[in-house]
């Protein structure tokens, strides 16, 4: 009797993966038609493959998932959901560890590879199509990745229609990532789908609302629309409060609505969400802080275009609201115009305050400015 077994495809956790029908069935047990000995190594490399990722060794995971694939095409062919499943894993690998080039031609073959084994127009050809939009976008020219983004969708509204939770999450992959991957504004029609959908199918309480929200701040603030932003961070900060498990994305909402109202000069309204971070980090002592807005250096444009090196080590006083006071200038290496720059940009900048028994407090701190400035 043949052992069937679904391997799970990595896939974008904001995305429900279908598993009844987004994966194949891959045959572990004794085949028949293949040597004993090819299907051992096949078991062993996809099982050192599931190994690797559940402990997040990604570079052993590409070689053990390189391996489980070649040997499906060998062994089970073009046409097979077998090695259509082991070319999603390796392509999506591939992507996640920045191989993009490497990944588009992995996932190229496996879309051809994908339709052959399903057929046109099957919900299994989502997260291939998805896969391969990600592997050819282009901050030059979006189309290409918009297209297969396009064909994903389009299977789910056919299969489950045009309101349904899969399509939601779709739009949201696929304007999270025409904005992180081609910066392109046609985001934007994909996450206000996403949002609008989510606000019909939970009154946006999900984590998928939460999502859009903050995806179509940060891209609020990439065109330049900076007041804008602020609602959406605003209402991502609500739904990911009341969830668990989302401290990280809670985070960084709060970092960037001080962003946006430093930006606006409402200096006071940033300081409710340096407080907000304070409470959720806790101080490292003898660790400089992280800034959560900063004013860049000015210096002299001759020191900036010759890419003089140097730094300023600037001591001051955190304030229990995340101000700078009384900057000072502790050493400087360089130009003679790195202290005093670095010292008048400091005195701009926000932080995170020290909390000690639940409170806000004053504390002495320095922070070492590089130049070429960089954060």
């Amino acid at each position: 009797m043949t052992c069937q077994t679904k391997p799970p495809i990595v896939s974008n956790p904001t995305r429900r993966l279908i598993l009844g029908v987004c994966s194949c069935l891959i045959f572990l047990g004794a085949i028949p038609s293949l040597a004993q000995a090819t299907t051992t190594e096949f078991k062993q490399a996809y099982q050192k493959y599931q190994s690797e990722m559940r402990s997040e060794n990604y570079e052993q995971a590409l070689i053990a998932a390189s391996n489980a694939y070649s040997i499906s095409r060998k062994t089970h062919g073009n046409a097979s959901t077998t090695t259509a499943t082991m070319g999603l894993n390796y392509g999506q690998l591939l992507l996640k560890v920045n191989r993009v080039a490497d990944a588009e031609l992995v996932l190229r073959r496996t879309v051809a590879v994908s339709r052959r084994a399903y057929g046109d127009g099957t919900l299994e050809l989502i997260d291939i199509y998805m896969a391969y939009g990600h592997s050819v976008a282009d901050p030059f020219n979006y189309k290409k990745q918009r297209k297969f983004y396009q064909k994903a969708i389009q299977i789910a509204v056919t299969h489950e229609g045009s309101e349904s939770r899969l399509v939601a999450d779709l739009n949201l992959e696929a304007g999270r990532n025409l904005l992180t991957r081609s910066e392109s504004d046609k985001a934007g029609k994909y996450l206000k789908s996403a949002l609008k959908s989510y606000l019909r199918l939970d009154e946006g309480k999900s984590i998928g609302a939460g999502l859009a929200h903050y995806w179509l701040g940060k891209l609020e603030i990439g065109i330049q629309r900076i007041r804008h932003a602020v609602p959406h961070f605003e209402n991502a900060v609500a739904i990911f409060q009341a969830l668990p498990n989302e401290k990280d994305h809670l985070l960084s909402s709060y970092a960037f609505l001080v962003r946006v109202h430093q930006e606006l000069g409402n200096n006071e309204a940033a300081t409710p969400y340096c407080l907000a971070i304070g409470k959720l980090k806790p101080w490292i002592a003898d660790h400089q802080p992280k800034p959560l807005w900063v004013r860049a250096p000015v210096y002299s444009r001759s020191s900036q275009s010759s890419g003089e090196r140097g730094y300023a080590e600037v001591s001051f006083t955190l304030t229990a609201t995340g101000e700078v006071k009384n900057a000072q200038v502790q050493s400087a290496q360089g130009s003679k115009k790195f202290g005093s720059a670095a010292r008048d940009a400091v005195a701009q900048w926000r932080f995170a305050p020290r909390f000690v028994d639940g409170n806000a407090v004053e504390t002495q701190t320095s922070y070492r400015v590089p130049f070429p400035f960089s954060i």
